[in-house]
Parts: C-alpha cells; structure tokens; sequence
C-alpha cells in the first residue's frame, strides 16, 4: 500500500517565516509528484465568500470547500488498483448496510455538498455556542437518508441509552436534538442539535441555541463578518481561490481556551495540592490577562495541482 503511493517520493517540503510591519506570516508548500498521495488529498479550490447570516459577534470562523463524493471515487480508484476484490467487498458492505440497518450509505454521500462554514460565538465566561453548515446539493434527498438513520429502531436504541433525542420538526428545518441524560456516563457532557434548514446540513450546539440560529439563518441579512477590517485584512492575505480559510480573534480563543482547561483540572486541583503540575498550570492561565491577546489568527489552505500551500498569519495589533 505504502508503496503504491510512492511514498518514497511524497513531497518535498518548504517552509518560511516572516516578521513584518506587525504581522507574523509562515508558509509551507509541499510538492508532490503527480502520481504521488497527494492526488487523493480532494480539495475544491472556489471563490471565498461568507454565508449571508455571519454576524460580527464570531469569535472563530471557518469555512472549506471539499467534496467528500470525490474523495470516495479517488480512494475507491485506488482501492481498485490495490486489490481488486476489495471492491467487492465494497459492495458487498454496502449491500449489508441497506438490508439490515435500511441505511444506503451512497445514497447519503451524494447530496452532501462541497462548501462548509463552522463559526463559534465565544461569551465572556468562555462558553460557547456553535454552529456547522453544509450547502446540500440537495435537501430532500440528504434529509430522507438522514432520518432513516436516525428513526431506525437499533440506532434510536443505542442513542436512548445515552441521551434525550427529541425529534422537531418545522416548516423549512428538520432537526433531531442531542443531550446527555447522565454526564458520568460517557465522560462529558454532550448537547447539540443536527439535521437540515433551508439548503443547508447543520450541527448546533448547545441544542438549546438551534431555534437561535435557525432564526438567524432564515433573516439572512446581509454578512457582517465581511465588513469587519480585521477581517478584510486578513482575507487579503490569501489568494482569490482557496480550499480552506479560518479567521479567529486571539482574545477569544485564549478565552474558551483558559475555560475549557479550568473545566477540564479544576476537579484534579481540588483532590490534590498547591504544589501538583494542575494547579501550577492554572495558576499560569490566571496569571495571564484576556485583554493582552489582541489581534487575529488566520490561515488559508489550497491545493495548485501538485502542490499544497498552507499559510498562517497572525496579525499583533
């Protein structure tokens, strides 16, 4: 397998930093021959533009253009050249799924599209709320396979062991919400809402914001994120067609991030000492103000044949 990606003549790799005029900017490039593993890396390269709902209150934002349909046909292609009894086997696995779960895996693949938008909203507490957005080629079709999965009677069995799923219904959304009925249980606590508005395939947590932002969706006023000039600064940076673009607000990811931690050790502090590697790392995080992280962190990714760009700048203001 290693072999047939030639992965003795993967990429040659290139990287650079630069410090100028308040930005930090480092890139990297790999080269790959045409014929090596990079020809199955499916990046759909498109004119940026945001959802028309994105207000200017982001925290985090990021939007891709990948076609998960490609990828299929590409690794299949090569599964073919491998072994071809694993296409077979492929279908048989697919025969599988349809007659004992009523799941026809294909037919789900297909009207999912090739653009996706995940934004957050970060609160002064660190809490966060989330959205995920796929522009479907096609809502009916996406939205029949999706709810024959989540009515099939072993999958609402499994899922009922764990969480409260509540089906909705409206005139143009269709969502199944997610909570967990113990956190113990798995670990962590879980709450989120996934099904479809509109053209769009979304994921929405906490489950108690979806009608928040289904309203947001259906008002699609015009994008706020773009006029932001942190935001346009960071957009010109990149070039007109990319495969992924993200623009985050530093004072915000440190947030959520100091928040998350202090969750995630504040149980170990409490059962240990002053002294324990916890309650050092805490006390660092305390030590540092929100207020000194000013400026934005955005990166672009894109693919040019055989090669792979990635670059990243974060702009100090």
């Amino acid at each position: 397998f290693l072999a047939a990606l030639q992965l003795d003549k993967l990429f040659q790799i290139n990287a650079s930093y630069d410090y100028k005029d308040k930005i930090d900017n480092f890139e990297v490039s790999l080269n790959c021959l045409d014929e090596g593993a990079l020809q199955y890396l499916t990046i759909i390269n498109s004119e940026f533009t945001p959802a028309s709902f994105i207000s200017a209150d982001v925290s985090t934002y990021t939007k891709m253009f990948f076609s998960l349909s490609e990828l299929k046909k590409k690794l299949l292609a090569l599964l073919a050249k491998l072994e071809p009894e694993a296409i077979t086997q492929y279908q048989e696995f697919l025969k599988m799924a349809k007659e004992n779960f009523q799941f026809d895996i294909e037919a789900f693949i297909e009207p999912i599209g090739d653009e996706n938008e995940i934004f957050n909203v970060i609160q002064k507490d660190g809490k966060e709320e989330m959205l995920w957005l796929n522009k479907l080629k096609s809502q009916v079709n996406f939205i029949t396979n999706f709810a024959s999965i989540m009515n099939n009677p072993l999958v609402k069995l499994n899922l009922g062991n764990v969480f409260n799923l509540v089906e909705n219904k409206e005139n143009e959304s269709h969502f199944w919400a997610l909570t967990t009925k113990s956190p113990e249980t798995i670990g962590t606590d879980i709450s989120l809402s996934a099904g479809t508005i509109e053209s769009y395939a979304f994921i929405s947590a906490p489950s108690n914001m979806t009608q928040k932002q289904i309203a947001q969706i259906k008002k699609g006023s015009e994008s706020k994120l773009s006029s932001l000039p942190a935001y346009n600064t960071a957009r010109a940076m990149f070039p007109a067609k990319i495969g992924l673009f993200s623009f985050s607000a530093t004072k915000a990811m440190y947030t959520s991030f100091k928040t998350k931690i202090l969750e995630q050790y504040s149980a170990m502090v409490l059962e240990g000492d002053e002294e324990s590697e916890p309650a050092k790392f805490i006390k660092l995080l305390n030590g540092l103000d929100a207020e000194d992280f000013k400026g934005n962190l955005s990166f672009g990714l894109w693919k040019e044949k055989n090669k792979l760009l990635f670059s990243l700048k974060l702009i100090n203001k």
